[in-house]
């Protein structure tokens, strides 16, 4: 019936938790096995998946369905969850709040997109809607005045995609040295051996973690540096001229948060036909999807306030498989 495939059991299994058949304890691992027509590993594999989750706990006397804590039990009730975003997102463009929305809705959650301006973000009261189980932030639509506007108002939320690493709460977001050093090892075995970092960041602090990344990458495979410094990491034609001056300037870039065309533009105008190494599409969707099953299990136990819940939660890179354009 499922084909050994755990997860469409576990979602199963999620469905009939959240319409209340299953009430203080799953049935037994082997009356459900016999139940779906499936094996004993592919059975605990979904009940691993759901403990991961925050929706059960299984223990030798059974498997216990957790308990919501009173503070978020009619949030959780309410079954919406807010995901925050900069302006200028698209949801129907974007792979990670696409792929969010629909893993919120195998979980039985319903999601609604707000874009509202910091001065209705700021207030308090914006964040006690009954009417929201919690929410999720993505990319840098978090900052330290919201960490505490939602501490006042009780509220569970989740950062995902972006490195808020100095603010208090729970984030996901992907393992980029992973990635960055696949990608490099790849292109060193294509003999490409004079490689840059480029980036798209704003006024954040993700540049000095990104800094810091590519310090012990460059030192670790034994490549010129062409970012020395924190202030090298911006996507200004002033950097790119400094590559360019270099001698010998980059072979070849790695771009960062996925804008390989307009680089490549870039770099033409300024009268030089530098190659980039562009992620391949199915790929950015494979990994957004993980990264959004990944923000939605740390999202579900933090709203079932879990102990022993990780704050910091990277998610690695798989199949990196790139083009040079």
């Amino acid at each position: 019936m499922f084909s050994n495939k755990y997860h469409d059991l576990a979602l199963l299994l999620r469905q009939r938790i959240a319409a209340d058949e299953y009430r203080e304890v799953l049935p037994p691992v082997r009356t459900l096995c016999l139940e779906f027509g499936v094996s004993m590993q592919t059975m605990h594999k979904a009940i691993r998946n759901l403990a991961e989750s925050g929706l059960v706990r299984p223990t030798p006397r059974g498997t216990f369905l957790r308990r919501i804590t009173p503070e978020y039990g009619q949030r959780l009730n309410a079954g919406i969850v807010g995901i925050v975003s900069q302006p200028e997102c698209q949801l129907e463009k974007d792979f990670f709040i696409v792929a969010l929305t629909r893993t919120l809705k195998e979980y039985g959650l319903e999601s609604v997109l707000i874009q509202a301006e910091k001065r209705v973000l700021v207030n308090t009261e914006f964040w006690r809607n009954p009417k929201f189980c919690g929410y999720i932030f993505v990319y840098r639509s978090f900052y330290s005045v919201l960490a505490h506007q939602l501490r006042m108002a009780n509220t569970p939320y989740v950062a995902a995609n972006y490195l808020p690493e100095t603010l208090p709460g729970h984030w996901v977001d992907f393992d980029s040295e992973s990635l960055w050093r696949e990608m490099v090892q790849t292109l060193l075995n294509m003999n490409f051996t004079r490689i840059a970092l480029a980036v798209n960041f704003q006024n954040d602090k993700a540049p000095e973690h990104c800094h810091g990344i590519w310090q012990r990458l460059t030192r670790s495979f034994g490549i010129h540096n062409y970012l020395p410094s924190v202030d090298d990491f911006s996507n200004s034609e002033a950097t790119f001229t400094k590559w360019l001056n270099s001698k010998p300037p980059p072979e070849v870039v790695i771009p960062v948060h996925g804008y390989p065309h307009q680089l490549k533009k870039k770099f033409q105008e300024l009268g030089h036909p530098i190659k980039i190494a562009a992620l391949k599409q199915d790929v950015y969707e494979q990994n957004y999807a993980m990264l959004a099953q990944t923000t939605v299990e740390v999202f579900t136990a933090v709203v079932n306030n879990l102990p022993n819940c990780s704050c910091r939660n990277l998610v690695a890179w798989h199949h990196a498989e790139f083009e040079l354009i």
